[in-house]
């Protein structure tokens, strides 16, 4: 993932697009952290989300499920 500030508008960009941008639980934390700080940057007045690849985002990875209970799931 890539966070860059300039002129007031912060722009994050998904990083797997080999995995269509499917969010697993690393990316999950990390997009968590860049938005905490994202609202901690006064400085910040728009953000802009954008992904690498052809797809923007496959939704949440479902290889990093299976075989997973549903208290796993839901952290």
């Amino acid at each position: 993932m890539r966070r860059t500030v300039t002129d007031g508008i912060a722009h994050v960009e998904l990083a797997r697009p080999r995995a269509r941008n499917a969010v697993d639980l690393p990316m999950c934390r990390e997009l968590r952290s860049v938005f905490e700080e994202i609202d901690a940057d006064d400085d910040v007045r728009v953000v802009l989300l954008s992904a690498r690849g052809p797809a923007f985002c496959a939704g949440a990875d479902l290889k990093e499920r299976a075989g997973k209970d549903a208290a796993w799931v839901r952290r």
